[in-house]
């Protein structure tokens, strides 16, 4: 319930801003004024101990996303209910009222740490700015006042200060351009870090720099679970054969953007003999898929192509992005200009 509400209120605090001023009592850990500072990267603010990250690049989606017309996709997209598109256009409408930049949404990093505290770091071109939070907040008070109901925000030093009256959840926006939220104690790390702190990202789960990642997600499965524990997760499956991914040690999914889509999964194991015995799995799973897959699905695994070298086995899916998007896994240019397809899809949460 904890994760939901947190992944929920951070969905609507990215897009819907905070409530007016009302008097606050504030943690010890959250009466520190915010500095004044630049240069310093959103991923920065991360925990250096986190066991899972996730990325997502806005500003890619919109360059790439196919220009072909809207039509009915024929994939996953069926299957969400209509209250989410009724969502994304009255996202539409409020954006257009607030007159908020088209770049709005930037980039998004999520990172959870070792004590399961989490916190989301959006960067957009004033998603930190307290006129925009305003507006958006009378915008969706005036349509149901439990949006935002709870949740408060005030000048804080050289940037605002976000606080909800339950969940123990806030966030901060240091500079016009960055918002963070997040679990109280994952918060008040970030904002040691934007004060003054050392920078200590979780290197070993970030995209590599040059990266054209369009999602991008990273699993720390060593830190989390010992191999007897993974095995156990794996058998309760009812499927033997998957005991040979039990010697997992990390996961990675990225989709890359450019002028095709690449999707592709990749996981490292200790020793040779592990990745010969997880390939062979993974190698007759796309052999002899489940026959009630929907036509959309065997579409992906007939295109799905399984590699490894060194520690590590890679599953990779290469599409044409007119296809992908008949199958509902990007959006096209207007409707990615309108509003990211994720923080779209997100919505879920909240519904």
């Amino acid at each position: 319930m904890r994760c939901r509400t947190f992944v929920g209120l951070s969905f609507v605090l990215a897009i819907v801003g905070c409530e007016k001023d009302r008097p606050v009592t504030a943690s010890p850990s959250q009466t520190g004024e915010l500095r004044c500072r630049s240069k310093l990267k959103p991923d920065e603010l991360l925990p250096g101990d986190a066991t899972f990250v996730a990325y997502y690049d806005m500003n890619r989606e919109r360059r790439y996303a196919p220009r072909i017309s809207t039509k009915p996709g024929g994939g996953p997209r069926n299957l969400l209910p209509i209250e989410v598109e009724a969502v994304r256009l009255g996202w539409i409408g409020i954006s257009a009222a607030c007159e908020l930049d088209d770049k709005f949404f930037g980039e998004a990093w999520l990172a959870v740490d070792s004590d399961e505290e989490g916190v989301v770091v959006l960067s957009g071109k004033g998603i930190g700015k307290e006129k925009n939070l305003r507006c958006i907040a009378d915008r969706l008070g005036a349509l149901d006042s439990s949006f935002i109901e709870g949740t408060h925000l005030r000048s804080m030093g050289c940037g605002l200060e976000i606080e909800a009256d339950h969940d123990d959840v806030s966030g901060f926006a240091p500079s016009d351009d960055i918002l963070v939220l997040g679990t109280d104690p994952a918060v008040d790390r970030a904002r040691t870090v934007w004060n003054g702190g050392f920078p200590n990202p979780p290197t070993k789960l970030l995209p590599p720099k040059r990266s054209r990642a369009w999602l991008w997600g990273a699993l720390d499965v060593e830190a989390l679970l010992s191999p007897s524990d993974v095995a156990g997760v794996f058998s309760d499956t009812g499927h033997t054969e998957l005991g040979a991914l039990s010697a997992i040690k990390t996961v990675e999914f990225q989709a890359s953007m450019t002028r095709r889509l690449s999707l592709e999964v990749g996981a490292s194991f200790p020793t040779e003999a592990d990745v010969r015995a997880a390939r062979a799995v993974l190698d007759a799973a796309i052999a002899s898929p489940p026959p009630m897959l929907p036509a959309w699905a065997q579409v992906l695994v007939s295109k799905t192509r399984v590699e490894s070298s060194g520690p590590r086995v890679t599953v990779s899916i290469p599409l044409d992005r007119g296809a992908a998007y008949d199958l509902g896994l990007i959006p096209n240019r207007t409707e990615a200009n309108q509003m990211p397809a994720f923080a779209w899809l997100s919505a879920i949460v909240i519904l």
